[in-house]
């Protein structure tokens, strides 16, 4: 091993939104930090590719948390961004049975979209004030008190916010959302399925097993949704520019491979060298801190709680140069679907299309799509042949285009740029366990003291990401980040 070229206060593995995140606060705030990651740009699971003239989101396409008082509000604030952020709304077109319902962000709108499917409209209508309401609640809740309670007096915090406010948090933790529909409307297969269709993208869990807190979370979502000029990673970017800028070291092309103890701190041995550091923000999933960790004492503790949190889930993306015959009406678009193949463990497809003249991502008279769904490690089994592999991916990707022919104005000729991904793909070039991406879904009946914090056992190691707290989507993992740093800094 190469002797370790400097001393720093930090090193923070992983330049996702969590890790760019927590290392601008720090060296901002005069930290020494390198910031470390394995792949060529940042952004994690809100990265991208360029091909042939296209720049193609994967992963994550989407933002919110932009409003007053939420967490990319705050980040864009303190570092004051030229990333252009354009608000969508309808913020989804969801195709379904033959109609398109459109997700406005005023209530009423949105109510008329879906009454066709309900019986009673004003019970509809009280459902959806109480999302936005219990929405809006828990974001306050999520910014206000500390994710990752490090001892009583933290704990004390939370009974001041009053027990009204502390029996509906907890209640929203041990109980569904689908206990929280109106038995009315819960008559509709078809509103129910587009509920499920809907949490499943933004909470990662149908009705019946996602908590009420997640699924008014995950159900209100998209009254805050916009669109990144540029591409999900726009900030992610500027962040890195920002962290050197303030004197801060980014090492692209450099995975951490291990972790040790030295006198003072600990040794960190990427691609690239190693590293002394007091402390190490891990921006990368429990199950990779574990594997990272390798024969140190904590790393038994760590890889036992990351045995604790089950399944994760992964996807299949299919990423295309399209030209639409003729212009098409909307950016995001959820498509329902029928007879997919055994790998596909979704109801629906989702669609990002970039903006019409967004010339980053894509040439004129051109759009980058991005179509995502729910797949599992075990169907990706790395025990196919490549030739196996390969076959698997074009009859999966041709159902995708299919899929989409009915819906979208596009045929063979369309298509000028067309690439499958897997969770095969997510694990090798995000190095993600299994390729799961979108964090640990959370289930009603239990609370969140069984999942992992901030705080991992031993001295100066922390977790960040989309499988510590608060965890899922961008605005979760900047909260994280955004709390760990408030919390080494003050």
């Amino acid at each position: 091993m190469s002797a370790p070229s400097h001393f720093e206060d930090v090193v923070v593995i992983g330049a996702g939104y969590a890790g760019a995140t927590a290392a601008a606060y720090l060296t901002k705030a005069g930290r020494r930090v390198t910031l470390l990651e394995g792949h060529a740009t940042p952004g994690g699971c809100a990265g991208f590719f360029k091909r042939n003239g296209f720049s193609f989101d994967v992963g994550a396409t989407t933002l919110n948390g932009l409003g007053e008082g939420l967490p990319l509000a705050r980040l864009s604030e303190d570092f004051q961004f030229e990333s252009k952020f354009e608000k969508v709304d309808p913020a989804v077109h969801i195709h379904m049975d033959g109609q398109v319902v459109k997700r406005f962000t005023d209530i009423d709108s949105w109510s008329s979209e879906l009454a066709p499917l309900v019986e009673d409209r004003s019970e509809l209508l009280s459902f959806l004030h109480t999302v936005e309401r219990k929405s809006e609640e828990f974001w306050q809740i999520a910014t206000g008190y500390p994710l990752s309670p490090y001892g009583i007096s933290d704990y004390f915090k939370y009974v001041g916010m009053g027990p009204s406010r502390l029996f509906s948090l907890l209640g929203g933790f041990l109980s569904s959302i689908e206990s929280r529909i109106p038995e009315r409307l819960k008559r509709s297969p078809q509103f129910m399925r587009l509920v499920n269709e809907l949490l499943l993208i933004s909470a990662q869990g149908y009705a019946d097993k996602c908590p009420a807190v997640v699924g008014f979370l995950g159900l209100g979502y998209m009254s805050d949704m916009y669109y990144p000029w540029g591409g999900i990673s726009s900030m992610a970017d500027e962040l890195c520019h920002k962290i050197k800028s303030y004197g801060g070291s980014v090492s692209f092309n450099d995975p951490a491979r291990s972790v040790k103890s030295v006198p003072g701190g600990y040794e960190v041995q990427s691609r690239k060298g190693s590293l002394q550091t007091r402390a190490i923000v891990f921006a990368v999933p429990i199950w990779n801190v574990a594997e990272l960790l390798g024969e140190m004492p904590v790393a038994t503790k760590v890889d036992d709680k990351a045995s604790k949190q089950g399944e994760c889930w992964s996807a299949i993306t299919a990423t295309m140069g399209l030209r639409f015959i003729r212009p098409v009406e909307g950016l995001y678009h959820q498509v329902h679907i029928q007879n997919a193949p055994p790998e596909v463990h979704s109801g629906s497809l989702f669609v990002s299309v970039s903006h019409p003249d967004d010339r980053e991502r894509a040439p004129e008279g051109f759009r980058s799509v991005t179509v995502s769904t729910h797949a599992q490690w075990v169907d990706f089994s790395h025990e196919r042949t490549t030739e196996e592999y390969q076959q698997q991916k074009q009859r999966l990707g041709q159902y995708i285009l299919d899929q989409l022919k009915g819906h979208f104005p596009i045929d063979e000729e369309s298509v000028v740029e067309f690439r499958i991904g897997t969770p095969r793909t997510f694990n090798r070039f995000t190095r993600r366990y299994n390729g799961w991406v979108g964090g640990i879904p959370w289930k009603a009946g239990s609370l969140p003291l069984g999942r992992p914090g901030y705080r991992l056992p031993g001295k100066e190691l922390y977790l960040i990401g989309d499988t510590a707290l608060p965890g899922q989507g961008v605005s979760g993992v900047v909260l994280g980040a955004q709390s760990l740093a408030d919390r080494l800094l003050g």
